[in-house]
């Protein structure tokens, strides 16, 4: 736990005592603990958790207060905890892939133009029903934003059709 908290708030720019000054806690207290001399307890963890604005759990389960999750809930949690820190655009867009992913994806009713300039009421293929979704999403999105999720986009295409929906994929250019 104290390689966590001195990582934290070297990340912040927070001393021991400023940590302690918004833990509500001596500075005594937290060198203490920051330094492996003591260990922490319940109060110390969920005063430093409300502090970082972290969950209060996630800190009682690094001081060993509170049983590990198991691997699929943790993978979960932060799968969340990372969700909630992207621009709402972004995240409309994994929503989108993910229920797209599962078929899930609703079909709109007037679609798109094909090649030869005629539209078509529904989409053809699951791709284009996701590209569908995204594009509505890509209206807001800062420009770098945009290209960032074209180049993954692009990635994704050069998958192959005939891949397995859950198969594992590269994520780096």
């Amino acid at each position: 736990m104290s390689d966590f908290l001195n990582k934290t708030i070297e990340d912040r720019g927070w001393s021991k005592r400023e940590l302690a000054r918004r833990a509500g806690l001596s500075s005594g207290q937290v060198t203490d603990v920051l330094n492996d001399r003591t260990n922490p307890g319940c109060d110390f963890c969920i005063s430093v958790a409300r502090a970082l604005h972290v969950p209060p759990e996630d800190l009682l389960r690094m001081a060993g207060i509170l049983p590990s999750l198991p691997p699929a809930v943790a993978s979960e949690r932060e799968a969340t905890t990372l969700y909630r820190r992207l621009p709402e655009q972004i995240r409309d867009v994994i929503l989108a892939t993910m229920r797209n992913l599962l078929g899930l994806t609703p079909r709109p009713a007037a679609y798109a133009v094909n090649e030869s300039g005629q539209a078509y009421d529904q989409p053809q293929t699951a791709s284009e029903r996701l590209a569908y979704q995204i594009a509505q999403g890509m209206e807001d999105m800062p420009p770098e934003d945009q290209q960032e999720l074209l180049d993954f986009m692009e990635r994704l295409q050069r998958r192959g059709a005939g891949e397995r929906h859950n198969a594992p994929m590269e994520t780096t250019p």
